[in-house]
């Protein structure tokens, strides 16, 4: 997987109908001159200004933009080539810079060998178990939780339940 950054194909200066998707004015009905404008570039007299980055007609495209993640199919030393599926940003016969893919999904990630189970470094790099071993999940009953579940810091609407739960116990103690 490779990042490919180039510059997207220069277009010239276009209205804000086509460098912008915008919808543009009705045909008829009282719209004169206007139909392919903007339309209001700003506020009245308070800011008095037009803000930065303002969606207005002007210079399309020739950009400096990168397509993420694109899978190399195959190269060619001999001509100096490599072979990507997908899309480039760019005109023909345009430089490219091609780079290592930063987001790389884990699916997508070239495997790594690792070693098998028979080989000595997988043995030696084990870790010792614990002489202590842990019980099966069925025998972690509530009366075994109960306690550590007594104890614990509870919130306002538990603590009826944790007085409740240690009544029934001494209730059932005798």
């Amino acid at each position: 997987m490779v990042d490919i950054t180039g510059h997207t194909q220069g277009k010239g200066f276009a209205g804000a109908m086509k460098r912008w998707g915008f919808g543009g004015m009705r045909a008829t009905h009282g719209v004169s001159i206007t139909h392919r404008a903007h339309g209001s570039t700003g506020n009245r007299q308070d800011p008095g200004k037009v803000f930065k980055n303002k969606k207005m007609a002007g210079h399309m495209g020739d950009r400096q933009r990168t397509q993420q993640n694109l899978e190399v199919v195959r190269t060619d030393v001999a001509r100096g080539l490599i072979f990507v599926k997908g899309s480039v940003p760019g005109a023909k016969n345009s430089w490219l810079l091609v780079k290592d893919a930063v987001k790389v999904s884990a699916r997508r990630r070239p495997t790594v060998p690792r070693p098998l189970k028979g080989d000595k470094l997988l043995r030696s790099s084990r870790k010792k178990s614990s002489s202590r071993p842990k019980p099966p999940k069925s025998k972690l009953l509530l009366k075994h939780l109960l306690p550590k579940l007594l104890r614990r810091r509870l919130p306002p609407l538990t603590k009826r339940l944790r007085l409740t739960l240690a009544k029934n116990r001494r209730r059932a103690k005798p």
